[in-house]
């Protein structure tokens, strides 16, 4: 049978009953036949997924931690080009002084010897030959006298610069270590509030998955009796246990959590681009593991968890229901993959929280969310 092309089946997608409808793009995928990582069955209803969310309070304190972090890294980096730019012109004056310094007082030995020889100067124009002949010559000692002049303001106007130059340089270094003591107070309160998303991330997603995998287990053992009891009972023999409960499937430990906050927003993105580079290499997405690093930095979020998402959904921008997204964000598009990571991120961030944890895979994918988490979960451990 002839496959569907991507426009058919979004086409016939929205004449499919709800049960079935609004497919994600690992879902039409399903569809079509075409092979995903681990997905066997349709994702969640795009309808359902919130692609705007608000950011709550404490979201909020990671955004602006990391806004007022990377705008006094920004003056702090403009102060220090600004000292750099007047050091060098500092050295380029203490260089050329000492030239100007002999030039300026050869002009002025010139000066006064002119001032001296008056009469000869007076001689020089009276014996011009015609009033053409007394111009030239008057021209000329006033030419040498102004040459002279200008090698003594030169020298003046040099040091000049040089004194303006040397106190704006103090100023600037006075001003960046403020700067600088501005940019530490708000790394250290981005690096707090990381922290404690994480940590409290950690305790939610650990806590989640043990009371699924508890849930998992009393749903098995209530199976288990029906089940018994059923095939106990000789007059229910032949009848099917419709009303035997299945179990979910099980419920994988959270992944482990090795993202180290105690850094600068460099640090963080020389560390983790590398590694989503590598999970990414010979993807649709090869190459935005740094565009991943500084949007996991800005919106404080695992750096892990929007690729992960994106291999469940759609091969890593394989595949994708729309322009550039790759993780079944509803019915929205991009126009590049930058805007659509950091779209994403900010999404998750404010809308899903820190990481992978049950109750966001049941909020991004209600119909299979342990099958989801559980899948998400094992490709943050490849990264």
């Amino acid at each position: 049978m002839r496959l569907m092309t991507v426009h058919h089946i979004g086409t016939a997608k929205r004449r499919l009953p709800r049960a079935a409808a609004a497919l994600a793009c690992a879902g039409i995928l399903a569809l079509s036949g075409t092979p995903l990582v681990g997905s066997e069955n349709p994702r969640a209803f795009a309808e359902d997924i919130d692609t705007a969310p608000i950011a709550d309070e404490f979201q909020q304190r990671i955004e602006q931690t990391s806004a007022e972090y990377l705008s006094a890294t920004d003056h702090l980096s403009s102060i220090e080009r600004s000292i750099e730019d007047n050091r060098l012109q500092i050295e380029r004056l203490e260089a050329a002084l000492p030239g100007q310094q002999a030039r300026s007082n050869n002009a002025a030995a010139a000066l006064y010897k002119m001032q001296s020889d008056s009469a000869s100067i007076v001689t020089l124009l009276l014996n011009a030959r015609d009033f053409s002949d007394f111009m030239r010559n008057l021209e000329y000692i006033g030419s040498v006298a102004d040459r002279n002049v200008a090698e003594i303001n030169e020298l003046q106007n040099m040091k000049s610069q040089l004194d303006r130059t040397e106190s704006e340089l103090e100023a600037q270094r006075v001003e960046a270590a403020r700067a600088a003591s501005d940019a530490e107070r708000a790394l250290k309160e981005a690096q707090d509030a990381r922290e404690e998303a994480q940590r409290i991330a950690r305790e939610k997603a650990e806590r989640e998955a043990a009371e699924a995998r508890a849930a998992a287990e009393e749903a098995a053992r209530i199976a288990a009796e029906e089940a018994a009891k059923s095939e106990a009972d000789n007059d229910k023999a032949a009848e099917a246990p419709s009303s035997s409960k299945t179990a979910p499937g099980p419920i994988a430990a959270p992944p482990a959590d090795d993202v180290d906050w105690n850094s600068n927003a460099q640090q963080f993105i020389d560390t983790w681009a590398p590694r989503i580079d590598a999970y990414l290499a010979g993807s649709a997405m090869a190459g935005q593991g740094e565009t991943y690093a500084k949007a996991a930095w800005t919106y404080g979020i695992d750096p892990r968890f929007s690729p992960a998402i994106s291999a469940v959904e759609s091969s890593k921008g394989a595949y994708c229901f729309k322009p550039h997204n790759a993780w079944g964000w509803g019915s929205v598009s991009w126009g590049s993959w930058e805007d659509a990571i950091n779209g994403h991120v900010a999404g998750l961030a404010r809308g899903y929280g820190y990481t992978v944890s049950p109750s966001a895979a049941k909020k991004y994918c209600p119909p299979t969310w342990q099958d989801w988490y559980n899948k998400v979960s094992y490709q943050m451990s490849l990264i």
